[in-house]
């Protein structure tokens, strides 16, 4: 069973050297997010260094019970954590699970099932 993909520069090129502005949405949501992520990793590390120095046990306890979850558990198990497990422990989703598909890639439907680029 052949496996049919095609790279088409003209449309790759087309998105690196002109995006439209789904595009730019995404490129600002994802700095965006990774900008918040590094604060807050550097805030509560830092929180978390400062507590395993302290003279109190609990906080030393407690600071060395969160690098231990953290280090010994793979990214991915957390993030699994964190999207199903939202729900369990907050009593809502944090995360839509019914977005079309089409929606994501920037495509919608036209009338005989063909797919193109929503511009």
């Amino acid at each position: 069973m052949p496996f049919a993909v095609t790279f088409d520069s003209h449309v790759f090129f087309s998105y690196l050297l002109f995006p439209d502005s789904a595009t730019w949405h995404a490129m600002f949501a994802t700095v965006w997010i990774a900008v918040f992520a590094q604060t807050f990793g550097v805030i509560f590390g830092l929180i978390s260094a400062l507590s395993q120095m302290s003279k109190v046990r609990a906080l030393r306890i407690l600071a060395g019970l969160y690098v231990w979850f953290f280090r010994g558990t793979p990214v991915i198990v957390q993030i699994f954590f964190v999207y199903f497990g939202a729900n369990l422990f907050l009593g809502f989703d944090l995360f839509p699970r019914t977005v079309d598909p089409r929606i994501l890639h920037g495509r919608r439907c036209r009338g005989g099932g063909a797919w193109s680029r929503s511009r």
